[in-house]
């Protein structure tokens, strides 16, 4: 799936660039009609992922903004970390 290397790759190269922070659109969603939902599930899940495992332990990154494009995307996103709270 392209959107999931493309986070996952985006968020490999903040790291070995030492970057603090990382601003990640909701990427195909208008254009190319990406499902939001899964798209939203996508960036949230594998920057929490990233982010939370052991061998990422050397990133400088503390701070991963999302890009929300509508009212649509935002509900999305809601959606997404209440279930992460869960």
């Amino acid at each position: 799936m392209k959107n999931l290397k493309a986070v996952c790759s985006c968020l490999e190269l903040c790291t070995k660039a030492g970057f603090k922070s990382v601003s990640i659109p909701a990427i195909n969603t208008r254009i190319f009609g990406f499902p939001k939902e899964l798209c939203v599930k996508i960036l949230v899940r594998e920057a929490f992922d990233f982010l939370t495992r052991l061998e990422t332990a050397r990133t400088k990154i503390n701070l991963v903004e999302f890009c929300i494009i509508d009212i649509d995307t935002l509900e999305f996103f809601d959606c997404e970390f209440s279930n992460l709270k869960n």
